[in-house]
């Protein structure tokens, strides 16, 4: 990475975490009448969609 950006050390790691928490899906289960489903948000899809 520090041929392209210049960051170097503990940056490094910084970044990638914050990028990964910014960029990963957002799971969530909900129970609906007695049955447990789940959801999911993304950054890049619109609105929320059930996992099957």
């Amino acid at each position: 990475m520090k041929e392209f950006t210049g960051v170097t050390g503990v940056w490094i790691p910084l970044i990638a975490a914050v990028s990964t928490t910014l960029l990963a899906p957002k799971f969530q289960a909900v129970k609906l009448h007695g049955e447990e489903k789940i959801y999911m948000k993304w950054l890049f899809t619109k609105g929320v969609k059930e996992v099957k």
